[in-house]
Protein backbone atom coordinates (compact mmCIF):
# COMPACT_ATOMS: atom_id res chain seq x y z
CA UNK A 1 0.00 0.00 0.00
CA UNK A 2 1.59 3.28 1.00
CA UNK A 3 5.52 3.06 0.19
CA UNK A 4 2.36 3.32 -0.10
CA UNK A 5 4.48 2.38 1.82
CA UNK A 6 5.03 6.05 -1.12
CA UNK A 7 4.17 7.16 1.75
CA UNK A 8 3.53 4.58 0.11
CA UNK A 9 2.24 7.24 2.78
CA UNK A 10 -0.39 5.01 3.79
CA UNK A 11 -2.77 7.69 3.81
CA UNK A 12 -2.45 8.57 0.16
CA UNK A 13 -2.54 4.89 -1.38
CA UNK A 14 -5.74 4.49 0.77
CA UNK A 15 -7.33 7.52 -1.02
CA UNK A 16 -6.05 6.96 -4.29
CA UNK A 17 -7.04 2.88 -3.89
CA UNK A 18 -10.45 4.07 -2.79
CA UNK A 19 -10.85 6.30 -5.82
CA UNK A 20 -9.98 4.29 -8.47
CA UNK A 21 -12.08 1.35 -7.25
CA UNK A 22 -14.70 3.35 -7.57
CA UNK A 23 -13.92 4.38 -11.21
CA UNK A 24 -16.36 3.78 -13.83
CA UNK A 25 -13.69 1.79 -16.22
CA UNK A 26 -14.54 -1.21 -14.34
CA UNK A 27 -14.15 -4.38 -17.19
CA UNK A 28 -14.56 -7.75 -17.66
CA UNK A 29 -11.90 -9.96 -17.20
CA UNK A 30 -10.78 -13.75 -17.93
CA UNK A 31 -10.96 -15.99 -15.26
CA UNK A 32 -13.23 -13.75 -13.00
CA UNK A 33 -16.58 -15.03 -12.08
CA UNK A 34 -19.17 -13.69 -14.36
CA UNK A 35 -21.05 -12.23 -11.19
CA UNK A 36 -17.51 -10.11 -10.86
CA UNK A 37 -15.35 -7.67 -12.88
CA UNK A 38 -12.07 -6.11 -12.36
CA UNK A 39 -10.18 -2.96 -13.66
CA UNK A 40 -6.13 -3.92 -13.76
CA UNK A 41 -4.06 -0.53 -14.11
CA UNK A 42 -0.38 -0.34 -13.97
CA UNK A 43 0.66 3.22 -12.87
CA UNK A 44 4.02 4.56 -12.89
CA UNK A 45 5.29 6.99 -10.22
CA UNK A 46 7.94 9.05 -9.81
CA UNK A 47 8.33 10.92 -5.84
CA UNK A 48 10.52 13.65 -4.65
CA UNK A 49 11.55 15.31 -1.76
CA UNK A 50 9.30 13.20 0.36
CA UNK A 51 9.18 13.88 3.86
CA UNK A 52 9.70 10.81 6.02
CA UNK A 53 10.57 11.77 9.43
CA UNK A 54 11.92 14.82 11.23
CA UNK A 55 15.20 14.83 13.28
CA UNK A 56 16.44 17.77 15.46
CA UNK A 57 16.96 20.25 13.22
CA UNK A 58 16.10 18.73 10.04
CA UNK A 59 13.71 16.18 8.16
CA UNK A 60 14.39 13.47 6.58
CA UNK A 61 13.40 13.56 2.57
CA UNK A 62 13.17 10.73 0.35
CA UNK A 63 12.99 10.27 -3.70
CA UNK A 64 12.02 7.37 -5.80
CA UNK A 65 10.98 5.57 -8.40
CA UNK A 66 8.09 2.92 -8.67
CA UNK A 67 5.45 1.03 -10.04
CA UNK A 68 2.40 0.82 -8.60
CA UNK A 69 -0.57 -2.46 -9.92
CA UNK A 70 -3.50 -2.67 -9.06
CA UNK A 71 -6.54 -5.06 -9.76
CA UNK A 72 -10.01 -3.76 -8.26
CA UNK A 73 -12.51 -6.38 -8.21
CA UNK A 74 -16.30 -5.23 -7.96
CA UNK A 75 -19.10 -7.06 -7.60
CA UNK A 76 -22.08 -8.50 -9.77
CA UNK A 77 -23.76 -4.74 -8.50
CA UNK A 78 -20.22 -2.61 -9.74
CA UNK A 79 -19.71 -1.89 -6.47
CA UNK A 80 -15.85 -1.93 -4.80
CA UNK A 81 -15.32 -5.67 -3.22
CA UNK A 82 -11.69 -6.09 -3.01
CA UNK A 83 -8.83 -4.46 -4.74
CA UNK A 84 -4.89 -5.93 -4.53
CA UNK A 85 -2.10 -3.51 -4.79
CA UNK A 86 1.34 -4.12 -5.41
CA UNK A 87 3.88 -0.84 -5.33
CA UNK A 88 7.32 -2.04 -6.06
CA UNK A 89 10.38 0.97 -6.03
CA UNK A 90 12.55 0.27 -8.83
CA UNK A 91 16.04 0.69 -7.97
CA UNK A 92 16.59 2.47 -4.83
CA UNK A 93 15.15 5.46 -2.75
CA UNK A 94 17.49 7.96 -1.79
CA UNK A 95 17.46 9.16 2.02
CA UNK A 96 18.45 12.99 2.26
CA UNK A 97 18.98 16.09 4.75
CA UNK A 98 16.52 18.55 3.82
CA UNK A 99 19.17 21.55 5.14
CA UNK A 100 22.05 19.53 3.47
CA UNK A 101 21.04 17.56 0.68
CA UNK A 102 24.50 15.78 -0.48
CA UNK A 103 24.07 14.21 3.14
CA UNK A 104 22.49 11.24 1.72
CA UNK A 105 21.96 7.26 2.01
CA UNK A 106 20.80 4.61 -0.35
CA UNK A 107 18.07 1.84 0.46
CA UNK A 108 16.74 -0.60 -1.27
CA UNK A 109 17.02 -2.78 -2.80
CA UNK A 110 13.42 -4.36 -2.68
CA UNK A 111 11.72 -2.04 -1.25
CA UNK A 112 7.72 -2.09 -1.65
CA UNK A 113 4.33 -2.92 -0.77
CA UNK A 114 1.75 -5.75 -1.11
CA UNK A 115 -2.04 -4.63 0.29
CA UNK A 116 -5.23 -6.20 0.19
CA UNK A 117 -8.34 -3.85 0.81
CA UNK A 118 -11.19 -5.04 1.77
CA UNK A 119 -14.32 -3.09 1.57
CA UNK A 120 -16.29 -5.92 2.71
CA UNK A 121 -15.29 -5.92 6.10
CA UNK A 122 -13.57 -2.12 5.82
CA UNK A 123 -9.84 -2.97 6.57
CA UNK A 124 -6.44 -2.88 4.64
CA UNK A 125 -3.46 -5.17 5.07
CA UNK A 126 -0.29 -4.27 3.88
CA UNK A 127 2.68 -6.37 4.22
CA UNK A 128 6.36 -5.82 2.98
CA UNK A 129 9.94 -5.00 3.19
CA UNK A 130 8.52 -1.15 2.91
CA UNK A 131 11.86 1.24 4.44
CA UNK A 132 15.12 -0.49 4.27
CA UNK A 133 18.47 1.29 4.52
CA UNK A 134 21.57 -0.51 5.51
CA UNK A 135 24.89 1.14 6.27
CA UNK A 136 27.85 -0.78 5.00
CA UNK A 137 29.66 -2.51 7.82
CA UNK A 138 27.04 -1.50 10.47
CA UNK A 139 23.94 -3.33 9.20
CA UNK A 140 20.33 -2.00 8.92
CA UNK A 141 19.48 1.05 10.36
CA UNK A 142 16.40 1.81 9.15
CA UNK A 143 13.67 -1.03 8.77
CA UNK A 144 9.88 -1.23 8.26
CA UNK A 145 8.66 -5.15 7.66
CA UNK A 146 6.02 -7.14 8.08
CA UNK A 147 2.43 -6.77 8.00
CA UNK A 148 0.09 -4.11 9.18
CA UNK A 149 -3.71 -4.16 9.38
CA UNK A 150 -5.78 -0.97 9.25
CA UNK A 151 -9.35 -0.05 9.57
CA UNK A 152 -10.45 1.96 6.19
CA UNK A 153 -12.75 3.90 8.37
CA UNK A 154 -10.67 5.26 11.12
CA UNK A 155 -7.26 4.92 9.69
CA UNK A 156 -6.08 3.43 12.94
CA UNK A 157 -3.48 0.21 12.70
CA UNK A 158 -5.57 -2.76 14.72
CA UNK A 159 -2.60 -5.16 13.95
CA UNK A 160 1.49 -4.85 13.75
CA UNK A 161 3.20 -7.73 13.19
CA UNK A 162 6.93 -7.09 11.93
CA UNK A 163 9.54 -4.52 12.73
CA UNK A 164 8.22 -1.34 11.74
CA UNK A 165 9.95 1.75 13.08
CA UNK A 166 8.51 4.01 9.97
CA UNK A 167 5.17 3.20 11.63
CA UNK A 168 6.19 3.59 15.36
CA UNK A 169 8.10 7.00 14.11
CA UNK A 170 11.92 5.48 15.38
CA UNK A 171 13.98 7.40 13.45
CA UNK A 172 17.04 7.68 15.61
CA UNK A 173 19.63 5.82 13.92
CA UNK A 174 18.80 7.40 10.29
CA UNK A 175 18.84 10.68 12.04
CA UNK A 176 22.38 10.40 13.33
CA UNK A 177 23.38 8.98 9.63
CA UNK A 178 22.08 12.24 8.30
CA UNK A 179 23.55 14.23 10.37
CA UNK A 180 26.72 16.19 9.86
Amino acid sequence: MTKLLGILTLGAVVISCSDQATSPQVTATAGLAAARRADVQVVPDNVVGVAVGSCEGFDILADWTAEFRTIAVADQSGNPAQEQLVYRVIGQTKYYNSLQPDKLLYGGPGEGQAAHLNYVNGSVVVSALQWKVVVPGVGPIFLDAGEITIDLATGAITHAGGHHQYYEGDFAALCQALTP
